[in-house]
C-alpha cells in the first residue's frame, strides 16, 4: 500500500483546480492594476520608477501561495465548497477576489481606510528612520566598489548556475548583488566573489508621498532607494540577472533604465505556464537558448527583445546513438507540490518511481531532487531501500552531469524535459497535474513521449527500456528540432561580449 504521510497535507490541496486558478489569477492582476492606472496614471510611480510589473509579482506570489484565498475562491468563484467559516484575507487578497468575482475595483479599495494608509506609512518611517541612524552611527566606510558589472542573484544557488559565465568573465569587471541579506553576503564572499555589502539610506519623504495605492508594498520603496544609491554611486556598464521572474529583477530593469544602464536576463528553464514573473519583462535583452523561447513568451512581453545566445551551461550533443540496453538509466525529476501538481497529482507520479525501480531491477535510476522542494524523507526512506537507485542533489551534481549520464528523463513538467533534449536524453512527460499539455509541444513533433495517466505512463516506460527502435525514433526527431530550442553557438563568449 502506498504511504499517504508521504504528502505534504500542509500545503494547499487546489483539488484539481490550480490551473485555471492560477489563469484567473495572473489575468485579474493585470486587469485589477490597469484598472488602478485607469483611474490614476501615477498610482504605481516611485522617484519616477515604474513599480507596476514589480508589485504584479508581488500580488502573484502572495495570492498563488494563499490557501485563505483559495478557499474563498473556492466557494465564491468556483461554488465548489459550503464551508461558512473562511479563513481572514489580506487587503490584497479581497481585492483580487473582489476582482475576479466583479471585474472591477471594490469601493472599499477606492475608499481606502486612511487609518490603515497612516499606520502603514508611520511603521515603514519609523523602521526607515531607526536604519538610517544606525547607518550614520555606524559610519561604515564605503570602499570603492565600482565594477563594469553587476550580477544580481536572489538565491545562492545561482551562483552555481551562472558559474561558466562568472569565470570567463574577468576577476575585477564585475561584483555580485545580493539585497541587504548580510548572511547572504558572507555566503558569497567564502565563494570568493566581490558582493555589494553596503546599504543605503532610505527617502522617508519619498515614502510619505507616495501613492495610496501602493501601501501594501512599502518594502519595494527600500529596494528602489538601494537601487539608485547603488547603480549611482558603481557606475556600472551593464546588469545581469537570471531568469527574471522576481519582484526586485524588474525594479532592477526599471531603475537601470532611468540611468542608461543596460540590462540582459539569462534565461533559466522553461516555464510550465506563462505566469505574472514570465510576463511584462522590459530588459535590455533576454538572452534565450533558442527561437522556441521568443515564440512563447512574446505574446507576453511585447515590449523585450529577446536575443538568442544558446544555453550557457549545456552542450548540445547531435548523434542519437542508443547505449546498450546494459546501460540503460533512467532518471526520475521531482516537482514540490504547487497550485499545477496537487497533493492528489503528485502522489501518481511517487507510485510510479515506486513501481519502475520494484520492476525494472536491472536498470539504475537517478532520483534528482528538486532545488526549491526538498525530498520528502518518507518517500527517501522509502526509495533508499533499493540497491538500483541513487538521489541526486542540486547542490552536490549539476542537472547537465545527471542528464549526460541517462537515457530518459521522467517528469511531470520541470524545465528538464526541455534540457534533456539539448542532451540527446528521450523525454517522458508525464501530464499527471492540471496542466492541459507540456508547451512546448515537442511530443507533438515526435521529440517526447506525453502522457496523462499512471497507466499509460507504465506502458511507455516500457516500450522505451524494451524497444530499440522505439527509443532511437524519438532521438532521431530530438536531433530535428533541438536546434530550435537550442541555438549552437558559442554562448558565453557571446554574453560576454555583450556585458562587458
Amino acid at each position: 500500500m502506498f504511504n499517504k504521510k508521504l504528502i505534504d497535507y500542509s500545503k494547499i490541496d487546489f483539488k484539481g483546480n490550480g490551473f485555471q486558478y492560477s489563469v484567473d489569477i495572473c489575468n485579474s492582476i493585470e486587469n485589477y492594476t490597469q484598472s488602478i492606472l485607469n483611474k490614476d496614471k501615477n498610482a504605481f510611480n516611485y522617484r519616477d520608477i515604474n513599480m507596476r510589473y514589480s508589485i504584479e509579482r508581488c500580488i502573484y506570489i502572495k495570492c498563488i501561495n494563499s490557501k485563505s484565498l483559495f478557499l474563498n475562491y473556492e466557494k465564491y468563484y468556483l461554488r465548489k465548497n459550503s464551508k461558512t467559516n473562511l479563513p481572514n484575507l489580506s487587503p490584497i487578497e479581497k481585492d483580487i477576489l473582489y476582482f475576479i468575482l466583479n471585474k472591477n475595483i471594490s469601493n472599499q479599495y477606492l475608499k481606502k481606510n486612511i487609518k490603515r494608509v497612516v499606520l502603514k506609512k508611520s511603521i515603514q518611517f519609523w523602521r526607515n528612520t531607526i536604519q538610517n541612524l544606525r547607518k550614520i552611527l555606524l559610519k561604515r566606510k564605503i570602499k570603492n566598489k565600482r565594477s563594469k558589472i553587476i550580477i544580481s542573484i536572489n538565491h545562492i544557488k545561482f551562483l552555481s548556475i551562472l558559474k561558466p559565465i562568472l569565470s570567463a568573465l574577468p576577476k575585477d569587471s564585475f561584483i555580485i548583488e545580493a539585497g541587504n541579506d548580510e548572511i547572504f553576503w558572507e555566503q558569497i564572499k567564502k565563494r570568493n566573489y566581490k558582493v555589494i555589502d553596503f546599504k543605503s539610506y532610505y527617502s522617508n519623504y519619498n515614502h510619505l508621498n507616495s501613492s495610496n495605492y501602493m501601501v501594501e508594498f512599502l518594502e519595494l520603496f527600500n529596494i528602489v532607494d538601494d537601487l539608485i544609491f547603488i547603480l549611482k554611486r558603481i557606475k556600472p556598464k551593464s546588469i545581469l540577472v537570471i531568469e527574471g521572474v522576481a519582484p526586485k529583477d524588474i525594479l532592477i530593469s526599471e531603475v537601470a533604465k532611468s540611468m542608461n544602464i543596460s540590462t540582459f536576463c539569462v534565461q533559466h528553464g522553461y516555464p510550465p505556464f506563462i505566469d505574472t514573473g514570465f510576463r511584462n519583462m522590459q530588459f535590455s535583452k533576454f538572452l534565450a537558448w533558442g527561437t522556441g523561447t521568443s515564440k512563447l513568451l512574446q505574446k507576453y512581453n511585447p515590449k523585450q527583445e529577446f536575443m538568442i545566445v544558446g544555453n550557457h551551461s549545456l552542450k548540445t550533443k547531435n548523434n542519437y546513438k542508443v547505449i546498450s540496453k546494459k546501460k540503460f538509466k533512467v532518471g526520475f525529476f521531482l516537482q514540490g507540490e504547487c497550485a499545477l501538481l496537487d497533493k492528489k497529482e503528485i502522489r501518481v507520479f511517487y507510485k510510479l518511481i515506486l513501481f519502475s525501480i520494484k520492476k525494472y531491477k536491472n536498470i539504475d535510476f537517478i532520483i534528482r531532487e528538486h532545488p526549491s522542494s526538498k525530498i520528502n524523507k518518507n518517500f527517501k526512506n522509502e526509495i533508499s531501500k533499493f540497491k538500483n537507485v541513487i538521489i541526486s542533489y542540486p547542490e552536490e551534481n549539476s542537472i547537465s552531469n545527471d542528464l549526460e549520464s541517462i537515457d530518459i528523463a521522467v517528469s511531470v513538467f520541470s524545465s528538464v524535459i526541455m534540457e534533456s533534449i539539448a542532451l540527446n536524453v528521450v523525454p517522458l512527460i508525464c501530464s499527471f497535474g492540471t496542466l492541459p499539455k507540456y508547451i512546448p509541444e515537442i511530443a507533438k513533433q515526435g521529440a517526447a513521449v506525453e502522457v496523462f495517466n499512471l497507466n499509460d505512463a507504465k506502458k511507455e516506460l516500457e516500450k522505451l527500456l524494451n524497444n530499440k527502435k522505439y527509443l532511437k525514433e524519438f532521438k532521431k526527431s530530438i536531433c530535428k528540432i533541438k536546434s530550435d530550442y537550442f541555438s549552437d553557438k558559442n554562448t558565453i563568449k557571446i554574453i560576454k561580449d555583450i556585458i562587458l
